[in-house]
């Protein structure tokens, strides 16, 4: 008999040191990969992509992070923030901040305060400010 989409139930187990938040997954061996979703297929379901979006942090805006026109050989495009969003139009994209323009994209020459190659190292941020 096919399983509803009911949400995971709240009490948890052990199984192996590991806790399985999920009926699913109660005879799923360890070295296979758990999906997230509340479905028998694993699959989200409506709620929790929206719950998932709600709880999803803001950008900060371009000047709070200081983005400007790179003098330098830190530039956005070698930055661990940056990247390329795919589909017809591409983009290119910081996890951090957001430009001000609706459909503005970051320019890979640009950079900001926070940029990093290992997101452990910022060669742009003056000591007082980590």
């Amino acid at each position: 008999m096919p399983r509803g989409l009911d949400p995971p139930p709240v009490e948890t187990e052990k199984k192996s040191g590991k806790l399985v938040a999920h009926e699913i997954f109660r005879n799923t061996p360890d070295d296979v990969p758990r999906k997230r979703g509340s479905s028998p297929e694993g699959r989200v379901s409506f709620p929790e992509y929206e719950e998932l979006l709600s709880d999803r942090p803001e950008k900060f805006s371009q000047e709070e992070v200081n983005y400007r026109e790179a003098e330098g050989e830190e530039k956005c495009k070698l930055c661990f923030h940056f990247f390329t969003q795919g589909g017809g139009d591409r983009r290119t994209v910081c996890e951090i901040f957001r430009p001000s323009g609706e459909d503005e994209s970051v320019n890979p020459g640009y950079v900001c305060d926070f940029f990093t190659k290992d997101s452990k190292e910022y060669p742009l941020l003056e000591e007082e400010d980590k």
